[in-house]
């Protein structure tokens, strides 16, 4: 055997690829490679990757929906799948009336799975290449009014630990718009109270600094001093555990209820930061650093959102009609 037969024997050239009657290239390699030990296998890359619990679990999700889908199907397993294959399940997921932004997150769970095949050799091409993402219409979705924040903060008025911890966290929630996760991993080490500044690992594991206003470090001082502990998280839940995205979600739902306060969730608090931040006059380029936005789309559509509301406002006080003398 010579040194190139060497090579793609390693590589899987030969190993039995079906031809497809829909003209694509077959993709996989290791026919008899299950489902489940292939997603197991792709967990176990995505934790030593170190992305976080919640996104593996998103990933781990769409997997196991088409695992079972194709399985039902008649279909080959995970790795025998073709372009035809995959573009039937999202297809069967629109039919079952899932929303477009979720099937977009499928898309790209798979897309993120199908690479990984690719790079560990398990694929020869990803069944992704030539299916388009599905096309989502960006809408800001509700967040929370300053009046909102108040009533928040009024319901966490007391002077009891969790009240402290409750007012802190919506503070800063509110103030630096960060994310669940991100939240819920700060550690008193991530604090720099005398600077005012947070160390934030964002999404990718991407540092960044969140400046926090004086009302915001303010809170999380009084918090921090009330504690009788030296546990490292910054906040922590019952039971002097960490805080979890679960604990979190609890805490601002009971809250919001108590307030009379229509709850729009933890990201909720992020929306109203952004708006918040660009209607005082700030600068996109700086919200795009500070929330940690990879990309434009986003910084755009808040600055379109925003927009949108100064020029209803600016009608209210400049109304054509309104100037005209009616009898």
């Amino acid at each position: 055997m010579n040194a190139r037969t060497s090579n793609l024997s390693i590589l899987g050239e030969g190993r039995g690829h079906r031809n497809t009657s829909d003209g694509n290239p077959p993709t996989d390699v290791h026919q008899g490679v299950a489902s489940e030990t292939i997603i197991t296998s792709f967990m176990l890359h995505l934790r030593a990757s170190g992305r976080t619990p919640r996104t593996a679990d998103t990933y781990r999700q769409a997997l196991e929906m088409l695992a079972k889908f194709t399985e039902s199907m008649g279909m080959p397993a995970l790795t025998g799948l073709t372009t035809e294959h995959i573009r039937h399940f999202l297809t069967a997921l629109r039919d079952r009336g899932n929303a477009d932004a979720t099937v977009l997150n499928r898309y790209r769970s798979l897309s993120a799975f199908y690479s990984w095949c690719r790079d560990e050799g398990e694929v020869r091409e990803s069944p992704m290449l030539r299916i388009k993402p599905p096309k989502v219409e960006q809408k800001i979705k509700p967040s929370y009014t300053v009046e909102d924040i108040g009533k928040l903060l009024t319901v966490t008025g007391g002077h009891d630990l969790f009240d402290l911890r409750d007012t802190a966290i919506i503070l800063t929630l509110y103030d630096c718009g960060l994310r669940a996760t991100e939240l819920c991993d700060l550690t008193r080490a991530s604090l720099d109270l005398k600077t005012q500044r947070l160390i934030v690992m964002g999404k990718g594991r991407k540092e960044r600094v969140a400046p926090l206003g004086k009302n915001a470090a303010k809170a999380v001082d009084r918090y921090l001093r009330h504690r009788r502990d030296e546990e490292p998280p910054l906040f922590l839940a019952y039971g002097k555990v960490p805080m979890t995205y679960e604990a979190l979600r609890l805490m601002l739902t009971r809250r919001s209820r108590r307030a009379g306060v229509a709850y729009h969730g933890v990201h909720g608090f992020r929306r109203s930061s952004a708006r918040a931040f660009l209607d005082s006059g700030g600068s996109s380029l700086d919200l795009k650093y500070l929330f940690g936005w990879r990309s434009d789309a986003m910084v755009q559509l808040y600055v379109r959102g925003s927009e949108r509301e100064r020029a209803v406002q600016g009608h209210a006080e400049h109304s054509p009609a309104d100037k005209l003398r009616l009898r």
